[in-house]
């Protein structure tokens, strides 16, 4: 009987398997046969050294054994011989590069295996790459204060597209590294079960590849699938998908800044909250309001004849219509008004009058204020009198309560004095107040 080497080594990954191994227990790779074709005459023994030999040395061998055979025989039968597999080049091993190379074409095939080397490989590349999606997401996302742009949106698509590719090729080689240890694609649901689910299909996933009696050896040949349509479908159904939850997370995102930036604190919010409906009086007339707010103010001067001038309250009122009153001497239709309550306490005689005074706002509108409709409390005071009331102004446009951010009002006092040098005795006031 012939005398044939017990091993041989994997053309993949040159590793040194059983010489009648059809498949390489360590990466699943198919090995070649020793093909002999012979008649029915008795065939001749043919040895082998068990060290490997090279090419030449083989092909040397093969010839002497082949002329030996011939001369013995006469015309008898050919022997044909294979020579025996040789380790792969270290560069023919499994790396990033080649396992990326076939994940992306095997991309949409959950048939056939994948070795446990190339997953991991293939694992690596899909991190690097999602680091550096991850980095361009959020320079994107957070570009042009959170605004859905057809820039951003563009972005959107092409980093979906990405994604969406990354996230086939994991899903499919999961299922194919199953296959390799012998298990259904179906352990995949695993990871659906919290905490001890992923760590389960990650010990799997680490098993080394089952060679004997594995159900999914055979790998089918398929077209590349570039060249079909329903592949690009779902790539396309995937990019849109990811592209409107990343639109939708910045709009998401952007109004809850906007509404971070504006709520008010628990305190204010009971008195500084606007209210919708209501009415305002205004002397004999009920105006209907379809929003108010009212903002409390801590202005206080005293630096002025031993008098103090303070404003509390300014109370801002958006009608519910254009208005226009026959007590007013201002006579013009308005749909804003601004109430602002001044208390005054005298430090000596003096003339004073904040209903009088001028007011603009950040809307770019100046108004005077309204004597008619604003309450009488200045003017003449003497020395130890407290006074207060509101002084009303009437807005032409105003758009809502809330687009009002800030005032300005100047007003005039001034007292009598015999003092020629005396050059504090009138008084311009002028102050802004913040209305939020």
């Amino acid at each position: 009987m012939p005398t044939e080497p017990n091993f041989k080594f994997c053309l993949h990954c040159g590793q040194k398997i059983p010489t009648e191994a059809t498949f390489c227990p360590s990466c699943g790779a198919k090995q070649p046969t020793t093909d002999l074709e012979s008649s029915s005459a008795p065939e001749k023994s043919v040895k082998h050294d068990s060290a490997p030999k090279t090419t030449s040395d083989q092909e040397s061998t093969l010839e002497t054994n082949a002329d030996t055979a011939q001369s013995d025989s006469g015309p008898g039968p050919t022997v044909v011989f294979t020579p025996i597999s040789e380790p792969t080049p270290t560069s023919d091993r499994p790396n990033m590069a080649s396992a990326f190379d076939r994940g992306v074409k095997a991309a949409f095939t959950i048939k056939g295996r994948f070795s446990r080397a190339d997953y991991w490989w293939l694992y690596l590349d899909i991190v690097l790459i999602s680091l550096v999606v991850t980095v361009l997401f959020s320079l994107v996302f957070f570009s042009k204060g959170l605004v859905l742009s057809p820039g951003k949106t563009i972005a959107f698509l092409l980093i979906g597209a990405v994604v969406a590719v990354l996230s086939v090729i994991q899903f499919t080689a999961t299922i194919r590294r199953l296959h390799d240890t012998n298990r259904s694609g179906h352990f995949l649901w695993l990871s659906l079960i919290p905490t001890v689910g992923p760590i389960i299909l990650l010990v799997l996933l680490t098993q080394p590849a089952v060679v004997a009696d594995n159900r999914f050896t055979t790998s089918p040949a398929s077209p590349h699938w570039t060249r079909t349509w329903w592949p690009w479908t779902i790539l396309a159904v995937l990019s849109l998908v990811f592209a409107g939850s990343y639109a939708s997370l910045s709009t998401i995102t952007r109004t809850a800044v906007i509404a971070s930036q504006t709520t008010a604190t628990p305190a204010e919010s009971a008195t500084n909250d606007a209210t919708k409906g209501g009415s305002l009086t205004l002397r004999d007339s009920q105006v209907r309001l379809s929003q108010q707010k009212t903002y409390h103010q801590a202005y206080q001067n005293s630096s002025w004849a031993k008098s103090t001038f303070a404003i509390d309250k300014v109370e801002v009122a958006k009608t519910a219509e254009a208005v226009k009153l026959a007590e007013s001497d201002q006579q013009k239709a308005f749909n804003g008004v601004v109430a602002v309550h001044f208390k005054i306490k005298a430090g000596r005689d003096i003339a004073a009058y904040p209903t009088q005074a001028t007011l603009n706002t950040n809307l770019g509108q100046q108004v005077n204020s309204d004597m008619s409709l604003s309450d009488t409390f200045d003017g003449d005071l003497n020395k130890g009198t407290i006074k207060d009331g509101n002084v009303y102004f009437l807005l032409p446009n105003l758009k809502s309560v809330a687009s009002l951010t800030s005032i300005r009002l100047k007003w005039d006092a001034f007292y009598d004095t015999d003092d020629e040098n005396d050059n504090s005795f009138a008084k311009n006031f002028d102050t802004t107040l913040k209305l939020n």
